[in-house]
């Protein structure tokens, strides 16, 4: 019980994701929203998204899908 596994962590690693996060286009994005019916998305705020509405903050940017 002190010392459980790093197994199944609520989050996601970004080493895999983020360079194909920041090539996605507009297009790609909206149709991400539609099929999954996502509004926006949020990421580290040294990440640059090809969205252009957003809300940023020190650490976090969220991105608008519209």
């Amino acid at each position: 019980f002190t010392n459980p596994p790093n197994k199944y962590v609520g989050a996601l690693i970004d080493d895999w994701y983020e360079e194909l996060f920041k090539k996605r286009k507009y297009e790609d994005w909206l149709y991400l929203s539609e099929k999954y019916n996502i509004s926006g998305i949020i990421v580290p705020s040294n990440w640059n998204l090809k969205l252009q509405d957003k809300i940023i903050s020190k650490k976090f940017t969220a991105y608008i899908i519209k």
